[in-house]
């Protein structure tokens, strides 16, 4: 199951703001209303015009993106992401962000959004109250308590941003590596020597607590 990141409607738009400030390409993988939405905000608050534009309340699948030439032009577009066949159309724009906002499968993604030097994130548009939630000492206190560390701060509910115990340090490493290879387009040697170097490092580890485990045994 993918880890989406969350998106406001504020969001999203210092999103566009932001790779229109850097001339960089961007496409969005959205529904309905949040196609509508970004074609309204183009079009009102920057005064682009679509150089292909389709909207229709019956499909609720869109590619919504910004292309930059290099003799400074750029052109928009909103469009239908699904050919008459049913199967996702192919983009194979060059350094570009992609946003996906669609229930698009990993695999699907790969597949058709196929730029290269590109980024692409999986994403959930919620509303304001949500990322409030999120961001609660509420939750991050909940996580703390469920590591069972021996820092004597942290049994006194002290929070600090990253526990420094061995377990949380592999945890760490381990989710960073896992986030790298699905945020990431990475070639399949180098997903590989990911794979490679995360089975090392648990060996490593397994056999480690292994020994020290038995050089108690034998001294008791």
């Amino acid at each position: 199951m993918l880890n989406k990141l969350t998106y406001t409607l504020p969001q999203i738009t210092e999103i566009i703001d932001e790779h229109l400030e850097l001339s960089r390409n961007f496409l969005f993988v959205c529904d309905f209303s949040l196609a509508h939405y970004i074609y309204d905000y183009l079009s009102n608050d920057y005064g682009i015009e679509f150089y292909s534009l389709d909207l229709s309340s019956e499909v609720d699948e869109y590619y919504v993106s910004m292309s930059f030439y290099t003799d400074s032009e750029m052109k928009s577009f909103c469009e239908f992401a699904r050919c008459k066949n049913g199967q996702y159309k192919y983009d194979d724009m060059d350094n570009i962000d992609y946003y996906v906002f669609c229930d698009m499968a990993f695999g699907e993604a790969r597949e058709y959004l196929g730029g290269r030097y590109s980024k692409i994130e999986f994403c959930e548009l919620v509303d304001e109250e949500y990322i409030v939630e999120e961001d609660s000492n509420v939750c991050e206190q909940e996580y703390v308590e469920d590591n069972d560390c021996e820092d004597e701060d942290l049994k006194d509910n002290e929070l600090k941003e990253q526990c420094d115990c061995p377990e949380c340090t592999k945890n760490m490493y381990l989710a960073e590596s896992v986030r790298t290879m699905f945020e990431n387009q990475l070639c399949p040697q180098h997903i590989f020597e990911m794979l490679q170097d995360i089975y090392d490092k648990a060996f490593d580890d397994g056999y480690e607590d292994a020994r020290n485990e038995m050089k108690d045994w034998l001294e008791d």
